[in-house]
């Protein structure tokens, strides 16, 4: 048995005290009651009734009662104590150190448990909050008379008696809200075909076997035991998540479990993982209409696809494929059956590259708000040319392994043409190599960077129209794509009147010879300049900005005697409170008055900034405090005019 059975011991033992067996018919009395038999000393007030000690006592009295049998305040009570027995518990140590969360939750449970006693109320409530979440199943079913021996081997010769002995299970399982499975059969509830068949049909079968089950959780390690869902889905189930294999933190480290799903070899093995899930999804779409949210990180197919397409209620929906070959637009059909879909998330992290795509008849339009797609760039570009995803809000990109710029513009232009209300765009570009892929060669030939520079007005048209963003990040940007993406995001800047914040962040590293382009690059030099004829003129509700400079345009530029500098004078007070400067290099020379002429600009055009950093931190922290001495005076001068 994992070390999760003891958790799931503390609760068995906690039925073995069913207080409608144990406590007496007084037992919702307080023991703290207090009982007054004296008589009103004052005679006014003992023909009245009010004696003021009497009052007093049973206003305790009335408040122990009421606290104690409060359906609302008890739960709230209990709770807090749980959190704070998970931050710290009192008197219990961890009873593994391998695995310091499993031993605090027996503790906070092992703590709970003690209080169930007290009365009926403290036990209505301990065992709700005791039994809302489960991580192993064995203590639920271990309710079942019959289940006697150490693994589930059904009936037997046990005298089964219909609904009567279900009661004892009915009591607990009707407070399960969720289950969050984390333990392999073998460690948990190992249950055959043919005896989950037998309890799957028993006469008199609680049906569902949890009435108010709102989610169900299946992790890695208990996946092999997934037929066990169908007796788990049930009319309330609201989001479903089945993991087979482990979450890929780092894109340029693959799992292990990960690389047996690759290679075409690996067919059948991924067919038997996917058999699992498909198995039980005309299940879950009967059993459970409400369902919204559901997440799958493993291999897919079009089979699989298929049956996700009938779940016609969901809202939400996260799907991780481990395929290394044809994954992607695998779902373009079933997206498009999906009508009440409107958050979704794809991520294809090893996807080789396609040798299809669906022709111009069969692509769908597929309606949302928000989309999150990870894969390679070229897989990005294919992808958008499959499916028209229309009136996004919000649009995450994250590109997985090397891109080019020409890749990285192509996925802008069909992306955001259909999602004019778009609020949100965040693109990151992660490191890694899908297996299988031959990646490119840094940098770019002459000819594709002047089919770049050609088609730049195009990209920089599309995020033009996007007017009514909110906030753009691009994270982690390659040095190759650099000057490109700056010079696009400043010319698009004076059109997002809407913008409350920007966040470009350059990769952490020198720019390679390599990968800088022999053709003069438009806007390639930009000083601090930009703040005033750009974001202090155009970007009115702009809050945050974090952007890429020149050093030597900002070493060397002519800052109080620009134009922007001269005629900043506006009927408010722009709102930008935190500015990031990032260089290229993180040794940025300024000597003290360069540092004056700075402070005296930003302080000048931005009087609300609340926080200066940048890659040069020492210079910046530096002219940050000048930019703070300045507010000082002022704020010091406006009080004594104020006082006048």
């Amino acid at each position: 048995m994992s070390n999760h059975s003891d958790a799931g011991t503390l609760a068995v033992q906690l039925v073995d005290s069913d207080p409608r067996l144990s406590f007496s018919d007084s037992s919702t009395t307080s023991p703290h009651s207090i009982e007054t038999t004296e008589a009103p000393t004052d005679p006014a007030k003992r023909e009245l009734g009010c004696d003021e000690d009497i009052l007093e006592n049973q206003v305790l009295s009335d408040a122990q009662e009421s606290v104690l049998e409060s359906e609302d305040i008890l739960p709230i009570i209990l709770l807090e104590l749980k959190g704070a027995l998970l931050e710290e518990p009192l008197g219990h140590t961890a009873t593994d150190a391998s695995s310091p969360t499993t031993g605090r939750t027996l503790s906070w449970k092992a703590s709970l448990c003690s209080l169930l006693l007290v009365n009926r109320s403290f036990f209505q409530a301990g065992s709700n909050l005791l039994w809302n979440t489960m991580e192993i199943l064995e203590p639920v079913f271990r309710l079942l008379p019959w289940y006697t021996k150490t693994r589930y081997n059904g009936l037997g010769n046990f005298q089964y008696n219909g609904s009567v002995d279900w009661e004892r299970f009915n009591f607990y399982a009707s407070r399960i809200q969720g289950f969050h499975l984390i333990s392999s059969p073998e460690d948990d509830f190992s249950i055959s075909s043919s005896w989950l068949l037998q309890l799957f049909t028993l006469h008199e079968r609680p049906d569902p076997l949890f009435p108010i089950l709102q989610s169900i959780i299946v992790t890695p390690e208990a996946f092999p035991g997934l037929q066990v869902l169908f007796l788990l889905v049930g009319p309330s189930l609201r989001l479903l998540e089945v993991f087979s294999c482990s979450e890929i933190s780092d894109s340029a480290s693959i799992p292990s479990d990960w690389e047996a799903y690759a290679g075409e070899s690996k067919e059948g093995f991924r067919e038997e993982v996917q058999a699992n899930l498909i198995a039980v999804l005309p299940k879950v779409s009967v059993s459970s209409p409400q369902l919204q949210s559901f997440t799958y990180r493993g291999p897919v197919s079009m089979d699989l696809f298929l049956h996700i397409s009938q779940l016609k209620g969901l809202v939400s929906m996260n799907l991780t494929m481990a395929n290394a070959y044809g994954a992607l637009l695998a779902p373009y059909k079933c997206l498009a059956k999906l009508s009440s879909l409107r958050h979704l998330v794809l991520e294809a992290p090893l996807l080789d590259a396609l040798d299809w795509w669906p022709s111009p008849e069969e692509r769908v339009n597929v309606d949302l708000d928000t989309l999150q797609v990870t894969t390679t760039a070229t897989q990005q570009f294919r992808l958008r040319k499959s499916i028209r995803f229309m009136n996004l809000r919000m649009l995450v990109l994250e590109f997985v392994g090397k891109t080019s710029t020409f890749l990285l513009n192509s996925t802008i232009k069909r992306y955001l043409p259909r999602s004019r209300g778009l609020e949100r765009l965040s693109i990151t570009f992660l490191s890694g190599k899908p297996l299988g892929v031959e990646e490119p060669e840094d940098g770019q030939s002459r000819q594709q960077q002047v089919e770049e520079q050609q088609g730049r007005p195009t990209v920089v048209s599309t995020l033009q129209g996007s007017a009514k963003l909110k906030e753009v990040f691009m994270r982690n940007v390659p040095p190759s794509l650099v000057k490109s993406a700056v010079y696009s995001l400043q010319q698009a800047m004076p059109k997002w009147s809407q913008l409350t914040m920007l966040v470009f962040q350059p990769r952490q590293q020198p720019i390679s010879t390599e990968s800088q382009s022999t053709l003069p690059v438009a806007g390639e030099s930009t000083g601090l300049s930009f703040l005033g004829t750009t974001v202090w003129t155009r970007c009115n509700n702009l809050q945050e900005l974090e952007f890429h400079f020149d050093e030597a345009e900002i070493a060397t530029e002519d800052l109080l005697n620009s134009q922007a500098f001269k005629s900043s004078s506006r009927d408010d007070d722009h709102p930008l409170r935190i500015l990031r400067i990032n260089t290229t290099s993180s040794r940025l020379e300024l000597d003290l008055r360069k540092k004056i002429e700075v402070a005296t600009f930003l302080d000048r055009l931005f009087p609300r900034l609340d926080r200066l950093q940048g890659s040069a931190s020492g210079v910046w922290e530096e002219v940050g405090m000048l930019i703070k001495s300045y507010q000082a005076v002022k704020e010091h001068i406006y009080a004594r005019i104020e006082a006048l």
